[in-house]
């Protein structure tokens, strides 16, 4: 993050990926439809940022994880936010692991700092049941109105 930067391609400050397509799992920034593997930008917590991850091997695990954090605020969430089913994961403490097929993905995957899932109005308390049962190491969950959930945390 730089406040020197702005949102497209900054010479001196972002760079490009060096050879994506000999590599066979790769990710990066992806910006003006191009790989990078440096982006600044200026901090705004409603920014998202494009994330693409190439793959050439179905079922391949694929983790985003934050390895060190540096001239940022860190207590500022960080979550990577995956379009295919529109969740939020948070990856201050714990790594987002995701199966992946073969293929590129330049537009399933940001980089965010606010979970807009949790901008929810109704909070559902009622008719909606999750019960672990660790003795035959099970998790139910009972929607009986078959509400449409986009996330539950536990």
């Amino acid at each position: 993050m730089s406040n020197n930067a702005t949102d497209g391609v900054d010479r001196g400050m972002d760079g490009k990926s060096p050879d994506v397509a000999s590599t066979a799992t790769d990710s990066y920034f992806f910006l003006d439809n191009t790989q990078y593997v440096i982006q600044s930008v200026p901090f705004d917590v409603t920014k998202r940022i494009k994330l693409g991850v190439k793959v050439t091997a179905d079922n391949t695990n694929f983790s985003f994880s934050l390895k060190q954090v540096q001239d940022f605020d860190t207590t500022q969430p960080i979550y990577i936010y995956d379009a295919l089913d529109n969740s939020y994961h948070s990856i201050n403490q714990n790594p987002y692991n995701v199966v992946l097929q073969a293929g590129t993905n330049n537009n399933r995957f940001e980089l965010t700092f606010q979970n807009n899932a949790l901008n929810v109005d109704e909070t559902i308390t009622s008719d909606f049941l999750i019960t672990q049962n660790n003795d035959n190491q099970t998790l139910t969950v009972n929607n009986p109105n078959g509400l449409d959930i986009k996330s539950a945390d536990l």
